[in-house]
């Protein structure tokens, strides 16, 4: 069974859980504060630390580089973000972090939680730019009108094309 931390200020994330992760080898513990959520890493030794977006986008990377400081250097995290934040995607590359979008089904963390878990186990360092343009605007679109979708949709092409550039180098 895969143990992971989640660590949210309002338990949304685990009632949204409960049910149905819990159920398919997982279980998880949580914890409110970046203090607790020390104390449960040296007492859980979680395989997975998922951090909701409910505290500032600071504190949530000041907190991921005080994880990869400590011993928690080689456990994935994964910070569950809204489509309209404003965090920038290489910061968390620099931390080897991931992100999942909300609304996310448990079927879409829990595959985010094991495509991570193998990966760490080949020791490859963790994209964060695993989603395609396409499913950023699936994500996102009951949030957005027609013409705006289209519009994404072109400077996202645009950066994908960019970032695949960049790494070809």
């Amino acid at each position: 069974m895969n143990m992971m931390l989640l660590v949210e200020k309002e338990p949304f994330i685990k009632r949204f859980l409960d049910d149905s992760i819990s159920e398919e080898n997982f279980y998880f513990r949580t914890a409110s504060t970046k203090e607790e959520a020390l104390q449960a890493i040296e007492h859980y030794n979680p395989e997975v630390i998922l951090i909701n977006e409910d505290i500032d986008e600071e504190d949530m990377l000041d907190f991921c580089h005080i994880l990869r400081q400590k011993q928690t250097s080689n456990i994935p995290i994964i910070l569950a973000l809204n489509f309209y934040s404003s965090l920038n995607p290489s910061l968390l590359k620099d931390l080897k972090a991931d992100f999942i979008l909300k609304p996310f089904t448990p079927e879409e963390l829990k595959k985010k939680i094991e495509e991570l878990l193998f990966k760490e186990k080949e020791a490859e360092p963790v994209s964060s730019f695993e989603l395609s343009e396409y499913e950023i605007i699936d994500k996102i679109k009951p949030y957005i009108k027609e013409e705006v979708k289209n519009e994404i949709l072109k400077v996202l092409k645009l950066l994908t094309e960019v970032i695949e550039q960049k790494y070809a180098e």
